[in-house]
């Protein structure tokens, strides 16, 4: 489109709306992650980087190209947001900590190889690179089909037969018996809830459905909570 001399700064533009869309993003997802669970926002997400980035590559001109960059940063950072909270949560307390580490070298590991692609593509029309490097969230798909939902939003939000279902199919997979699991590990860890009659013991569909209701949090919640409010403000001033 010929930005160049009094058109050079369109293309930082281009960068600059990216980075705009990407604070939307990370505003608003959270919310939705929060709300409608991980794995919705997160395959909606993918689905939708993918149908704009490559979009993006037919824009007849620049400013279809410049508002599809803007949509892109609020999609992606919806698809960054609710992987890494659902690889989070899919992992107890001691191991976050090295999966968070083990992200961050899958992530590298990934994106090494675009350098390769682009130099065999060196001669190709732009269009054509962009398509092939958005090609990569095709992988949503997958998601789709073989990713379970974060079991502790599950629980928390008081699905009970669907945390049944997602733990019967972990058992079946890694061999355990369900039974076993389900007595042990989780009901237990549900009995502190206290029963409407004030009686302690294993709660019911509708004691975790009603706890859910009951709970009315969101982003000012991260607020209220001194420890939470600390480290939230300084990962927004480093980041």
């Amino acid at each position: 489109w010929d930005l160049v001399c009094g058109k050079a700064g369109l293309a930082e533009l281009t960068q600059t709306l990216y980075a705009v869309g990407g604070v939307v993003g990370s505003l608003s997802m959270p919310y939705f992650s929060d709300t409608r669970g991980r794995k919705p926002i997160l395959v909606l997400s993918g689905i939708l980087t993918l149908i704009v980035s490559v979009g993006s590559s037919f824009s007849p001109n620049y400013v279809v190209f410049a508002v599809l960059r803007g949509l892109e940063g609020i999609f992606i950072q919806g698809l960054s947001v609710s992987c890494f909270t659902i690889m989070l949560e899919h992992f107890p307390v001691s191991s976050k900590t090295l999966m968070c580490g083990l992200t961050g070298v899958v992530w590298g590991s990934c994106v090494v190889p675009f350098g390769p692609i682009a130099y065999l593509f060196r001669n190709y029309n732009w269009r054509i690179n962009n398509i092939v490097f958005s090609a990569t969230h095709a992988i949503v798909f997958f998601q789709f089909w073989f990713l379970e939902e974060s079991l502790r939003w599950v629980v928390t939000n008081g699905f009970v037969e669907r945390s049944k279902k997602i733990i019967k199919r972990a058992s079946k997979y890694n061999g355990v018996d369900f039974d076993r699991i389900w007595g042990n590990n989780m009901m237990s860890s549900l009995i502190p809830l206290v029963n409407s009659d004030n009686r302690k013991g294993t709660p019911s569909k509708e004691d975790l459905t009603q706890q859910a209701e009951i709970k009315e949090e969101g982003f000012h919640t991260i607020f209220q909570d001194p420890l939470a409010r600390r480290i939230t403000i300084i990962i927004f001033l480093i980041g």
